[in-house]
C-alpha cells in the first residue's frame, strides 16, 4: 500500500527502496537458510522477514509522503477502468503461467527437474522485481515527454533500456552464481534447465521498458499482443509435457516461447517507438 501511495506521490526512490529491500532480504535469507540445510522453511521465513523489513521502511518514511502536497490534480475518469480491464487480463495470464508451470512439471513425472526449475525461476525473477521498482518513475517521465517531443520519449526509453540491460545481465550472472552456490548444477540436465530458465526470465525483463511506455500513453492493452500467443504456446507445452511425461520438452518449449515472444515484443516496440510510437 505504501509503495502504491509513493508512486502516486512521485516518490520513486522510496517506492524502489520498499520493493528492493524486500527482494534483497528474501534472497539473502532464503540463500542462507538453504545453505544451512533448512529446506522448505527457508522460503517461508524469507517471505516473512522481507515483509517485516518492507513494513519498517514504509512506516519510517510514511510521514514524508503524507506531508508532501500533490503537485497537480489528475483527472482519472475512465483511466482506472481502462487499466483494470487490460492489466487484469495481463495479470491473469501471467499468474496462470506462473502457477501452472509447477503443477504441469509435477504431473510430468520428474520431481528432480521440478526442484531445479523452481529454484532457478525464483533466482532468475529477482532482477525483474528490482527493475519494476527502479523503472516505475519512468511512467511519469515518459508521459511528460510524450506531451513535449518524440525525441524526449526516445531518450527516456533508451535510458530505461540501458538500465534494464545492465540489471538483467548482472542479475542473470548472479542467478547463475546462486544456482551454483545452492548446488543446483549437479548434471548436464540441471545445467540446461537453469540456463534456459534464467534466459527466459532475462528476456522477459527486457519487455519492462516498452510496457512502461505503453502505460504512460494509456495503451496498456497492447501488451496482450505478445502475451496471448506466448501463453497459447506455453499452455500447449504444459499439455504435451503432461501427456507425454516429458518434463524436459515442457521446459524447453515453454521457455523458448517466452524468450522469442519477449525479444520480438521488445524489438517491435523499440522499432515502433523509433518511428514515432503509438498514438492514443
Amino acid at each position: 500500500m505504501i509503495a502504491g501511495v509513493a508512486l502516486g506521490k512521485s516518490r520513486y526512490v522510496l517506492r524502489a527502496w520498499v520493493y528492493l529491500s524486500g527482494a534483497l532480504t528474501q534472497l539473502l535469507v532464503v540463500s542462507l537458510l538453504l545453505g544451512l540445510g533448512k529446506g522448505v522453511i527457508a522460503l517461508g521465513l524469507g517471505i516473512l522477514l522481507s515483509g517485516v523489513v518492507q513494513m519498517v521502511i514504509a512506516i519510517a518514511r510514511v510521514q514524508t509522503i503524507v506531508d508532501r502536497p500533490d503537485d497537480q490534480t489528475v483527472n482519472i475518469d475512465g483511466v482506472i477502468w481502462q487499466f483494470a480491464k487490460s492489466k487484469g487480463a495481463v495479470a491473469a495470464i501471467g499468474l496462470s503461467i506462473l502457477q501452472l508451470d509447477r503443477w504441469a512439471l509435477g504431473l510430468s513425472g520428474s520431481p528432480e527437474n521440478l526442484q531445479v526449475y523452481d529454484a532457478a525461476t525464483r533466482l532468475g525473477s529477482i532482477p525483474k522485481v528490482a527493475l519494476v521498482a527502479l523503472l516505475a518513475g519512468l511512467i511519469k517521465e515518459m508521459s511528460d515527454s510524450t506531451s513535449s517531443s518524440t525525441l524526449a520519449v526516445r531518450k527516456t526509453y533508451i535510458k530505461s533500456m540501458v538500465i534494464t540491460a545492465s540489471v538483467g545481465i548482472a542479475g542473470a550472472g548472479c542467478a547463475l552464481m546462486g544456482s551454483w552456490i545452492l548446488g543446483l548444477l549437479t548434471d548436464s540436465t540441471a545445467v540446461l534447465i537453469v540456463c534456459v530458465v534464467i534466459c527466459a526470465q532475462t528476456a522477459s525483463a527486457l519487455t519492462i521498458p516498452i510496457t512502461m511506455y505503453l502505460a504512460s500513453i494509456r495503451r496498456p492493452a497492447l501488451e496482450l499482443m505478445y502475451l496471448l500467443p506466448m501463453a497459447a504456446v506455453v499452455y500447449a507445452a504444459f499439455a504435451y509435457g503432461i501427456f507425454a511425461q516429458d518434463s524436459i520438452a515442457l521446459i524447453l518449449i515453454s521457455t523458448l516461447a517466452i524468450i522469442l515472444s519477449s525479444l520480438a515484443y521488445s524489438a517491435f516496440g523499440s522499432s515502433r517507438l523509433a518511428k514515432g510510437g503509438w498514438h492514443a
